[in-house]
């Protein structure tokens, strides 16, 4: 009834690792992203890694760059910590997807975020 936010709450009800991450059914993800990304949050200790994604067309069977995906605000950090002082001008120009985002566990349940309930775009209000 309650849609993917209803699903993605309980799941955080319930997560028992360090981290989490939200992939969707239609959402393709290499098999070793999450233990790269792992490693890359215990080295760097953060409370969320948000990385590029492609885009991929059905149609045409193929995978193409799109500026959404791109995250163009956050190059000039690339592979560097931010804090979110640092890129609050440029906040609402990210990807709202929780898909190109690990989360800490910890820091999520700190700051007590939900997804809203029966709607679709649930990532919006999220972010």
């Amino acid at each position: 009834m309650g849609g993917a936010g209803s699903a993605r709450n309980v799941g955080l009800e319930n997560v028992n690792g360090k981290y989490v991450a939200f992939v969707d059914a239609d959402d393709w993800v290499d098999s070793d992203i999450f233990e790269k990304l792992y490693n890359l949050s215990e080295s760097k200790n953060t409370d969320i890694i948000i990385f590029k994604m492609l885009d991929y067309d059905e149609k045409n069977d193929e995978f193409y760059k799109s500026d959404y995906y791109k995250i163009k605000p956050l190059n000039e950090f690339n592979n560097k910590l931010f804090k979110i002082k640092d890129i609050e001008n440029s906040l609402f120009k990210i990807t709202t997807s929780t898909a190109n985002k690990f989360y800490n566990t910890e820091f999520l349940k700190k700051s007590g975020t939900r997804f809203p309930e029966g709607f679709i775009f649930e990532d919006n209000p999220f972010f």
